[in-house]
């Protein structure tokens, strides 16, 4: 339940939830919010046993942005608070989005300050969570987005605090005249071709006016959203130990096809943000569905959204960066006393007592990398027999989208490694010779895991 009033002590109060911090950090863009905010804390700075910094982030957007750096620095001054002050100084790409371009710039410089265990505080309150809810329903958001804002959430090492969400607009606003407070008001607010600025200006005088209690009651179900999403998450996170191969990132394709659609669809959901990929949309999410997971067995699919791809080769399914764009005619030459910069990965060449290239055979000190074209074959180091590339890279169970990408050691016109993986055997080393051990750096991530290869 909400506080009745704004004041220091139901502050406090709620301070208390969160977890202790060396610093806080206040967001302090000048308006209302964020100084009724800057000044409940001020008033706790006895009561609190945390460091209290703010942070102003300039825009640049408006004409009159360096004014209201002026201002934020002049009330700290007054209240013996240090300000740190940030612009953002990149433009803005176009076609982007001014709201959610401002909202990362600010998240991005934000992020810089902060250290281990510190606590940034915003001044988000019960309208500001009742609008973003409304636009997260009016963009068809699911579950996670009808959730808003959290209360709390890990930032940076840290966490994003939000200690007037349980509080109205009025509230913050009778609290500001009451202290005599001097804030600044941002023309930008009025331009509503800006989607939240159009619902607050058109749309929510007239929703209040017929339920006035109505930021109240979208709080509430924004809350009942969280709810839910952090349920769907604990079954996500259930899934995700028992379907995966292994204890690494690839999905059992085999396991996958034995739960329910909407249940994949949250399990991969998860799984992208465990491994800090973008989500897909719904339709890009149900053609990883029925394209990936539930293809025929011979299928190499794949489904590929903004930099990100999802491949299934037997029973593994992956997610990752797409790959490089790959020149097939690349020749580079290398000073094994080198480590070496290829596109995908690094090569290093270690002296090795009886293992790798045989020191001999590598007159100074220097191979070509070159890359498969086709019909290359090599007899591996204990193999009585040369064998085509293709057929080792399927034996040995190499991801078809990582073959061609796999640097070949040549001396002159001679196969004599593969990296990572074999050394031509007429090349390797004895047991009593020593030798160039090759490592290339993405050699195990090129490999499918061993069950039931």
């Amino acid at each position: 339940m909400a506080p009745t009033d704004l004041t220091p002590s139901a502050v406090l109060r709620l301070l208390a939830g969160f977890p202790q911090a060396r610093c806080c950090w206040i967001a302090y863009s000048g308006g209302v919010d964020s100084h009724v905010l800057l000044h409940l804390l001020y008033r706790l700075r006895n009561e609190i046993t945390s460091e209290l910094r703010v942070l102003h982030v300039n825009h640049g957007i408006n004409a009159g942005a360096l004014q209201w750096s002026r201002h934020c620095a002049a009330v700290c001054k007054g209240l013996g608070l240090e300000l740190v002050v940030e612009r953002i100084d990149i433009d803005r790409p176009l076609g982007t989005s001014i709201e959610s371009w401002a909202r990362k710039q600010r998240y991005t410089l934000l992020a810089r300050h902060m250290q281990s265990g510190d606590l940034l505080l915003t001044a988000h309150h019960q309208q500001d969570q009742a609008e973003t809810l409304l636009l997260q329903l009016l963009r068809g958001a699911g579950v996670k987005g009808l959730a808003a804002m959290p209360r709390l959430r890990e930032f940076c090492g840290g966490w994003h605090a939000r200690p007037l969400l349980d509080f109205t607009r009025p509230q913050i606003l009778s609290y500001a005249v009451q202290a005599d407070l001097q804030w600044i008001e941002d023309d930008s607010n009025l331009d509503e071709s800006l989607d939240r600025n159009f619902l607050r200006r058109q749309i929510w005088p007239r929703l209040q006016q017929h339920w006035p209690g109505l930021s109240r009651t979208l709080a509430r179900v924004a809350n009942h959203q969280a709810q839910a999403a952090s349920l769907l998450e604990d079954l996500a996170r259930q899934d995700l130990g028992s379907l995966r191969l292994q204890e690494g990132s690839i999905l059992d394709n085999r396991l996958l096809q034995s739960i329910s659609r909407p249940r994949l669809a949250n399990l991969l959901r998860y799984w992208l943000q465990e491994l800090a990929l973008p989500t897909p949309n719904a339709g890009k999410l149900q053609q990883v569905i029925e394209d990936v997971i539930h293809s025929s067995y011979q299928a190499g699919p794949c489904v590929r959204w903004k930099n990100v791809e999802i491949r299934r080769y037997r029973y593994g399914v992956y997610a990752q960066t797409v790959l490089p764009e790959h020149d097939p005619d690349l020749i580079l030459d290398w000073n094994l006393q080198e480590s070496c910069g290829i596109p995908v990965g690094t090569l290093q060449a270690r002296l090795a007592q009886g293992r790798g290239i045989r020191c001999t055979a590598v007159p100074g000190e220097k191979l070509q990398i070159r890359y498969r074209k086709g019909g290359e074959r090599l007899k591996p180091a204990g193999s009585e027999h040369h064998k085509p590339l293709k057929k080792l890279f399927q034996q040995r169970g190499i991801l078809p989208w990582y073959r061609d990408r796999i640097p070949l050691l040549y001396a002159g016109d001679d196969l004599v490694a593969v990296a990572g993986y074999w050394v031509a055997g007429e090349y390797s080393a004895a047991d009593d010779e020593p030798g160039w051990e090759i490592h290339w750096s993405a050699a195990a991530q090129a490999l499918t895991p061993d069950i039931n290869r």
